[in-house]
């Protein structure tokens, strides 16, 4: 009697096989799926929103041929947490929110930091630990490939330095920020992204 009651044909003649189907309930899943996105999209807010302060007020000098400042850590971070097209497409917009407000907008020093991000996401997307000989070799690429040669090519022809000047700063400014960025994100690999992964892995369960 109570199988026939829970298989009764409803209004429309379909049948109706248990009580939680007809109320419509969402998976547990989906609530999961839900939750993580809405953290990722947070957390990437808050990077980019902490590279913005990093780059355009904390760093010095605010604007020029070169520039030292620690925007790299919150993009470093996203790209250990959820890889390349993540940190990439983040230090992007960071770069596009800063310029827009401090300075203008130019789309080739936006698509050398989304470069940048990419570099940083291929290299330290999950791994238990960054390591001394990969950050190096991130930071070498960035630093060779992307701060000065890019860069160079960017400031000879779009603002018009001679080449002897476009390499001449940007190489300083290319040396400083390897050693900057490697010695601080040791640091951080050492202390701060394995908890973020951990933090991270509690979240997704």
């Amino acid at each position: 009697m109570r199988k026939e009651q829970e298989n009764l044909p409803d209004d429309d003649g379909t049948e109706r096989s248990g009580q939680g189907d007809r109320h419509g309930t969402a998976s547990p899943a989906a609530g999961t799926i839900v939750r993580q996105v809405t953290l990722r999209l947070c957390l990437c807010s808050g990077m980019i929103a902490l590279a913005v302060v990093l780059c355009r007020l904390l760093g010095f000098p605010p604007s020029g041929i070169w520039r030292v400042e620690f925007s790299f850590v919150p993009m470093a971070v996203i790209a250990c947490l959820y890889g390349a097209p993540w940190s990439g497409i983040c230090w992007g917009i960071a770069d596009l929110i800063g310029a827009a407000i401090f300075t203008g907008i130019n789309p080739l020093i936006t698509l050398e930091k989304v470069l940048c991000g990419v570099v940083y996401g291929v290299c330290f997307h999950r791994r238990a630990r960054v390591g001394w000989w990969r950050n190096l070799f991130a930071n070498g690429v960035m630093a060779l490939l992307l701060d000065f040669l890019m860069m160079s090519v960017i400031f000879r022809f779009m603002f018009g330095y001679t080449w002897g000047a476009a390499f001449a700063w940007r190489a300083g400014n290319a040396a400083v920020n390897l050693v900057m960025r490697t010695v601080t994100l040791a640091v951080c690999d050492r202390y701060l992204f394995g908890v973020l992964r951990k933090g991270r892995d509690t979240a997704d369960v």
